[in-house]
């Protein structure tokens, strides 16, 4: 029961098998977000629409009306097929960051347009 309760709630697949890691898998923000006040602390450590509540997707924001602020995402292992590198919190020290839409379901229209700061 608590194996199947800990899958569940937690989102992890076979705990007792590290060898078939899904990259794509929801890895969290790897504490980077309780460093910082401007993000939510939990922020890519789960699939969730984070972008829709922050300042530049409200109304008057910079990126007002974008497609892409209701879509949810997470950061993921670069390792899998859609991450691309996250420029959130990359000024913390600590790993780089790498998210994926496709990993929660959603289309990227984010990646490589004007509102990336990376593209």
């Amino acid at each position: 029961m608590l194996h199947l309760l800990a899958q569940t709630t937690l989102g992890f697949g076979s705990w007792h098998d590290d060898d078939h890691h899904d990259p794509c898998e929801c890895t969290g923000n790897h504490g980077k977000g309780p460093q910082q006040y401007y993000y939510p602390s939990d922020i890519g450590n789960y699939c969730e629409s984070w972008d829709q509540g922050m300042d530049y997707c409200k109304d008057g924001g910079s990126s007002e009306g974008a497609d892409w602020c209701p879509k949810k995402w997470c950061y993921v292992d670069a390792a899998c097929d859609d991450a691309a590198a996250g420029s959130y919190l990359s000024d913390i020290s600590g790993p780089a960051l790498s998210y994926s839409y496709g990993a929660c379901g959603a289309t990227d229209t984010y990646t490589g347009t004007e509102d990336d700061p990376l593209a």
